[in-house]
């Protein structure tokens, strides 16, 4: 059954202020995002401020985003609404915009050394790596599914960032993929489930499948 992303709408405000949040993510992300607005959004970064409609995240996003360090992530699905109101289109085509983007320009060579082959073994690896250092929170669980393919969960994502997640996963690693030579290649998510809570919010499992020719 695949992803139904009416199951996860965004909450009206961010569970956690602007900063704060426990899951992180490699700066490198934002940078990249505020290069596509500067390039695809009419009036830039400071159109985008005027639908954040939230001090806090106006606030968040005007700050410096270094390439070295990491952020909190929960703030990126409000910052895409905001971007996606700007650009007068849905939340979902301008997360898959922005990453097929990001994986287009010149941030690419950021993200080439964790993608270096599309071997299915090489992949496997390479995406534990990619979470390590680029979404370092949850887990990722892979393996290698035929000559042309691979299965995985991407785990402890919380119920904030399923949507965005699966939308910016699978279109970046499409469009990377692509861009080293793969073929006809869909990264497809089954549906979340839901995994154990030891008090606090919910998180989910991932299950996705890779495939290329």
């Amino acid at each position: 059954m695949p992803f139904d992303p009416s199951r996860f709408p965004l909450p009206a405000s961010p569970p956690y202020a602007p900063g704060t949040s426990p899951y992180r993510v490699a700066g490198v992300v934002y940078k990249s995002l505020l290069g596509f607005v500067a390039e695809s959004v009419p009036g830039g970064l400071d159109r985008v401020k005027r639908e954040l409609r939230d001090p806090a995240l106006v606030a968040f996003v005007s700050a410096p985003f270094a390439l070295t360090s990491t952020a909190d992530v929960v703030p990126l699905p409000y910052l895409g609404q905001a971007i996606a109101r700007a650009r007068g289109v849905t939340f979902e085509q301008q997360v898959r915009d922005a990453n097929r983007w990001s994986a287009r320009s010149s941030f690419y060579e950021v993200y080439r050394a964790l993608l270096p082959i599309a071997s299915p073994e090489a992949l496997t690896v390479a995406l534990t790596r990619a979470v390590t250092i680029i979404q370092p929170f949850g887990g990722m669980k892979a393996e290698a599914l035929r000559s042309t393919g691979v299965r995985g969960e991407r785990t402890g994502v919380p119920s904030v960032l399923v949507a965005w997640m699966v939308f910016s996963t699978s279109a970046f690693l499409e469009t990377a993929l692509e861009r080293i030579g793969s073929r006809a290649v869909h990264a497809v998510f089954d549906v979340p489930i839901e995994e154990e809570r030891a008090g606090g919010e919910a998180t989910y499992t991932l299950p996705f499948e890779i495939t290329w020719s």
